[in-house]
């Protein structure tokens, strides 16, 4: 039972396997006689023993050349489902490993494979360690593309259950290198479409190419660690000779335009910069918002008192020099002048203040009462400079509150508060510690 069971499915395999490595008139001469007779019961089925005794070549042919990755082809082969074998040995149909014996090395090395009707094939060696065919057969270059998913230039989705993908989409491999030939398994494989597939699939059908495409592992863009000087992502794929071309919007910079060759651009794009808007709410100092804290200084502290001196002296200087400009001297007759200073002098005197019509504090009052007009009781100046200046103090308190009132109720309104980012270059972006708290952002890595 055990010997008819191996020579029913894992002879079969074999002679898939080694009809793969040798194309030897023999197997094909008893694969043909295998087919004629259909026989169910098999009294004469080919078994390995007698394979091995009646093929002197393929003995010969493993003797020679020593098959290193033997092992790895019976591995791949009995990962397939054995019903794709008839009862006779024979294929129905499946998928195939195609391999080129390849020097110096001398060893089978896998260039592609025949799946689903489809083949696959990387550049191969040909006789004479060639990498172009003999003269008169068509030279079809191989690519290895990687990409990166971005909508809508690269957009990647499952395959149907078969592995086939619908029109406008071609198969992906996202796994290992090593995922094997299920299409199906969408862990490894996917179906790419896009903007750009659309137009490398044209590109394919009018310069004669085949490609492989693949996504990127690291599933990054490409960017050159300052520490090591090393690069990751698509453009590391490119410098490592792991792909031919990279086909996805990678963004052209200074730093990978000195790595890599870049195309000519299909598009011109920009960078944007995505704040989040917070419901705004009204500031306890919102009142304050129509003008800068340098104009409150100069109005509310210099301004408005110095006109409160102003007219404070205007005033006590006015009666000071009309009422007793000079004294005499009793005993000599003579006159005697006081100088200003003198005058300054007497303001601090307590019986001084019994002869002024407005003292400094009312003074100062005049002020604040004029600058936010309201009905309270002062004392008026009586001279004509320290009325002069009032009044030009009462026009600068007219045209400031007229300004501030119309400027106050736009900052009263409620309205949504994000970061005026001016760019990319913004100081907040560079040196996010120059403001406190440090400002915080986020990017994609490699981008």
């Amino acid at each position: 039972t055990i010997l008819a069971r191996f020579d029913k499915y894992i002879g079969p395999i074999l002679i898939n396997v080694f009809s793969k490595i040798t194309h030897l008139d023999e197997l094909k001469q008893t694969n043909t006689n295998l087919t004629a007779s259909k026989r169910p019961s098999y009294p004469n089925r080919l078994t390995c023993a007698r394979l091995f005794s009646t093929n002197k070549s393929l003995n010969q042919s493993f003797l020679t050349h020593k098959y290193p990755n033997l092992y790895h082809l019976l591995k791949d082969e009995f990962k397939r489902a054995y019903g794709i074998f008839q009862q006779d040995g024979l294929a129905v149909a499946g998928n195939y490993s195609v391999l080129n014996f390849q020097a110096p090395n001398k060893e089978w090395k896998k260039v592609g494979e025949y799946v689903n009707s489809t083949l696959t094939i990387a550049d191969i060696q040909w006789p004479g360690e060639r990498s172009k065919p003999p003269p008169g057969k068509p030279v079809i270059y191989y690519l290895k593309v990687a990409t990166l998913q971005e909508h809508p230039f690269v957009m990647l989705k499952d395959p149907s259950l078969d592995g086939q993908c619908q029109a406008g989409s071609v198969i992906c491999r996202v796994g290992p290198e090593n995922s094997g030939a299920n299409h199906s398994d969408p862990y490894h494989f996917q179906c790419c479409s896009g903007f750009y597939i659309d137009i490398f699939s044209i590109l394919k059908d009018r310069l004669k190419f085949e490609f492989e495409l693949y996504q990127v592992p690291d599933r990054t863009w490409g960017g050159r660690n300052p520490l090591t000087n090393k690069w990751n992502g698509l453009v590391a794929e490119l410098l490592e000779n792991r792909a031919d071309l990279t086909l996805t919007s990678l963004k052209v910079t200074t730093e990978r335009n000195l790595a890599i060759d870049f195309s000519v651009p299909l598009m011109e794009t920009g960078i944007a910069l995505i704040v989040s808007l917070r419901r705004g709410a009204i500031s306890t100092t919102a009142f304050l918002k129509p003008y800068d804290y340098r104009i409150w200084i100069l109005i509310l502290l210099v301004t408005l008192h110095g006109v409160a001196i102003m007219v404070f002296l205007f005033e006590y200087f006015q009666k000071r020099f009309t009422t007793h400009p000079m004294q005499h001297d009793i005993e000599s007759g003579e006159l005697i002048y006081t100088s200003p200073w003198q005058h300054i002098l007497d303001l601090f005197r307590p019986e001084r203040k019994k002869d002024l019509n407005i003292t400094f504090f009312q003074s100062v009052w005049l002020s604040w009462v004029i600058l936010f007009r309201a009905p309270a009781k002062v004392n008026n100046p009586k001279g004509f400079t320290s009325k002069f200046m009032a009044n030009i103090w009462a026009c600068f308190c007219l045209a400031f509150t007229a300004s501030y009132t119309a400027n106050l109720a736009a900052f009263m309104i409620t309205k949504d508060v994000y970061f005026d980012l001016s760019g990319i270059t913004d100081h907040r972006i560079t040196n996010p510690h120059s403001v406190k708290p440090p400002f915080r952002f986020g990017t994609v890595a490699n981008g």
